[in-house]
């Protein structure tokens, strides 16, 4: 690994952490989206909801939208460590690919309720149908990250080195933290109670499930870096300095 490649895998991954707070701060703080508005909500209270607070809704969002991004560059730092388990190219592969589209998952519903928020006074029944669409596709797509910590989590155990890349137990944090993903896909059936998109189990559960997995994961990450470059200046001092 030269000097510039660790710098740029390091930046990468500390995005993660960037991710979280710009997420949490865009989304829970500024925009006010946390707890999330009832599904059961009749229209002209959806209505309300995006004209009450616009501006803070669109600064907000906005701030959510660069924090999604970042979720790009994480997932590349993290198919750069799992292409040095033996075996687990493929799977490294497979990851880049359901990180790219997960970014992609997060943006499009933000963009949905930046059109809400653009346009405040506008028919509340349409209002209502974007915002389902929103969180539909916000919280109900699961499949994409729940195969993405699968991925991660098969790679981390089909590591045999003597000095594993990440610890066995991130792999069952991270299968764990799939299977609490789960119940985000059943908010289609629900408007109320714990598996509707604001319940305990699909949204508050899910979320502080992800948000841990997502902070433990990148310390890890961040962690298996910083070795795999002490390990190549110690191999080959001279040869690092001078890339």
């Amino acid at each position: 690994m030269s000097t510039l490649s660790y710098r740029n895998q390091l930046t990468c991954a500390w995005s993660g952490f960037v991710f979280i707070a710009l997420f949490l701060g865009g989304f829970w703080v500024i925009a006010g989206f946390v707890p999330p508005p009832s599904p059961a909500n009749p229209a002209e209270v959806t209505a309300r909801f995006f004209a009450g607070h616009t501006i803070a809704i669109r600064v907000g969002l906005w701030v959510t939208m660069v924090g999604c991004a970042l979720v790009a560059s994480w997932t590349v730092a993290v198919s750069a460590q799992l292409k040095r388990v033996e075996g687990a190219e493929v799977l490294a592969q497979l990851q880049l690919i359901l990180g790219s589209l997960l970014t992609i998952e997060f943006l499009i519903p933000v963009m949905i309720w930046q059109t809400i928020a653009f346009r405040p006074g506008s028919d509340a029944q349409t209002a209502m149908h974007l915002n389902d669409m929103a969180w539909l596709v916000f919280l109900g797509l699961v499949s994409t990250v729940i195969l993405q910590e699968i991925v991660i989590g098969i790679a981390i155990l089909q590591d045999s080195q003597e000095e594993p890349i990440f610890p066995r137990w991130i792999a069952y944090l991270t299968f764990l933290t799939a299977s609490l993903t789960i119940p985000g896909g059943l908010i289609v059936f629900f408007k109320t109670g714990p598996f509707a998109w604001n319940g305990i189990v699909s949204w508050w559960i899910l979320l502080a499930a992800f948000c841990v997995w997502m902070v433990t994961f990148t310390t890890f990450l961040i962690r298996a870096i910083k070795k795999q470059f002490t390990a190549t200046v110690a191999a080959a001092p001279g040869e690092v300095a001078t890339i």
